[in-house]
């Protein structure tokens, strides 16, 4: 049962307006127990050269950049922690160097505006001041955001790494950059410049550098930068999914090369999460126009509703016009009616898969449904709501959501469909390797989160959940929010949950015993 919750209102600096509480109901204990000493074992593995490869979710991407406490809390990082007495050496990553990171989307160099990671503050989430150090650039431009140390790493995780880019020369070649990385940035093309920053030579391949470590035990993370670019984008026109036969046959060349150099070579692969369910960009609106989880919070008043449906008579008029001409059936006729009173207020969304019958006067719009996916980004619109002086010029009420706002449901489809066909994939790859092979499920865990939380471990409340939590009485909670404020990439917290997976496989698959992480030593978002 939920309590009455008071809300916090917080406002983010990107304009939009959150509301959290506390749900009042006991956690549910998750599968793993809580950490215990246990006698160091290296059980089947050789840990003299082990590596992690990956993207932003390997690397510690938190609050929408790469920055240098976020890297201090990578997976490899945390795991670090807990195989140091398995382990010789210290630990190696190209560090970041840089306090804030540079976060792009706040951006603007032509202007001399330069921001970083993503806080949360009294008054809502803002970006701070970026340090020079962390823009992108090649090294005649900007030599501080080269890494110059050791090149025997352990993380090899690269942000916005696609899995095609691994074994592509052109990855690390700065020769196509134009000069402005925001500009370059919306472009197509396939320099990382987080890779190309401690690549061995402009021409080198992330797979080449790695083989060239010999390493005697991975771990893999590959694919979310595949689908995530597309998803997280509404899949606007530009965008797309690598496919499944480019997937398979990359992966495939990547664990064959890796497995090759050594017989006694050992690795571990972390599957697909279900994105769309299991993170709070996909997941924190609905289909209604109100702030989420705030109670009577709906935006529109009776006078801007017949505002709105006054607005929108010349649609709903030509669209009676050709269901009386037989040209809709009264399924369609009704799915794309406008009206702002029948039910509670429903965004007003584009859809591309409705027939187009723009030449009769009717648009292809519609109002939003549990069936879609309304993006963390249409916060913008809902303080614009809030704010709004004539509701007809507001986007979301008298315009469309722009298409980057929005999953619709073939686009949903396609999305769960590719990430299926990606964990059939490794499932397939580590049957093939099953003695020298082990998978970690992160998919399972991460659901659960949602469909059972939250949930009890180590102590601790866990959620999926970006915002922090207060009482029904107005006083902050325990923090239980896994995810960072950027919505999308885990924060300390939550890679140390994934973390404690990534133990529990190394044990069961190759009979490693180490002490796993306390995730109360993680820190979350936590309140100002």
């Amino acid at each position: 049962m939920r309590a009455a919750c008071a809300p916090l209102v917080l406002w983010l600096s990107i304009g939009t307006l959150f509301v959290a509480c506390q749900d009042n109901i006991r956690p549910t204990p998750a599968d793993p127990q809580p950490s215990v000493v246990v006698p160091p074992s290296a059980g089947r593995i050789d840990w003299t050269r082990w590596i992690a490869l990956g993207d932003g979710w390997m690397a510690g991407v938190q609050n929408g950049t790469l920055y240098t406490q976020a890297q201090q809390h990578s997976l490899p990082a945390i795991l670090y922690e807990a195989l140091r007495p398995l382990v010789s050496g210290p630990f190696r990553q190209a560090a970041i160097g840089s306090e804030n990171g540079y976060l792009s989307s706040q951006s603007d160099p032509s202007k001399g505006i330069y921001k970083g990671r993503l806080r949360l503050t009294l008054t809502g989430f803002e970006a701070l001041p970026s340090d020079l150090s962390a823009f992108p650039a090649p090294r005649d431009i900007n030599p501080s955001f080269q890494y110059t140390g050791p090149r025997n790493l352990n993380s090899y995780a690269v942000p916005d790494l696609k899995i095609t880019q691994i074994n592509d020369p052109t990855t690390a070649n700065w020769d196509s950059y134009t000069g402005n990385w925001n500009a370059f940035n919306n472009k197509a093309h396939t320099l990382n410049p987080y890779y190309a920053r401690f690549a061995h030579h402009p021409n080198a391949t992330l797979l080449n550098d790695i083989k060239a470590r010999q390493p005697t035990f991975f771990i893999l993370w590959l694919g979310l930068e595949d689908l995530l670019g597309y998803a997280a984008e509404g899949a606007r026109a530009g965008t797309q999914m690598t496919s499944t036969a480019a997937f398979t046959s990359a992966y495939t060349h990547i664990l064959d090369e890796l497995l090759a150099s050594a017989s006694e070579n050992k690795g571990l692969v972390l599957n697909i999460p279900d994105l769309l369910v299991s993170i709070p960009y996909f997941t924190y609106f609905n289909e209604e126009v109100k702030i989420p989880s705030l109670p009577g919070s709906a935006l529109l008043d009776d006078a801007k509703k017949a505002t709105l449906n006054a607005h929108h008579s010349a649609h709903n008029k030509a669209l009676k016009r050709l269901y009386d001409e037989g040209k809709l059936s009264a399924d369609e006729y009704k799915k794309r009616q406008i009206d702002f009173t029948a039910h509670p207020a429903r965004w007003l969304i584009e859809d591309e898969s409705l027939v187009d019958w723009s030449k009769e006067g009717v648009l292809s719009i519609r109002h939003a449904t549990a069936n879609d996916r309304i993006l963390l980004p249409v916060g913008d619109e809902a303080l614009g709501v809030l704010l709004a002086q004539d509701v007809r010029t507001q986007v979301g009420l008298g315009l469309p959501l722009r298409d980057s706002l929005v999953l619709i449901p073939n686009e949903i489809a396609s999305i769960e469909q590719h990430i299926a066909d990606y964990n059939r994939v490794l499932q397939g790859l580590v049957a093939r390797h099953n003695q020298r092979i082990g998978l970690v499920d992160v998919q399972t865990p991460l659901r659960q989160l949602v469909d059972k939380g939250p949930l009890l471990e180590d102590g601790l409340g866990i959620s999926a959940t970006f915002i922090p939590a207060v009482s029904p009485a107005g006083d902050p909670e325990p923090p239980t929010d896994l995810y960072s404020v950027d919505g999308i990439h885990p924060n300390s917290r939550g890679y140390a949950f994934i973390a404690k997976r990534i133990l529990l496989a190394l044990n069961k698959q190759f009979g490693v015993q180490v002490t796993a992480p306390l995730l109360g030593k993680y820190p979350t978002n936590g309140l100002p």
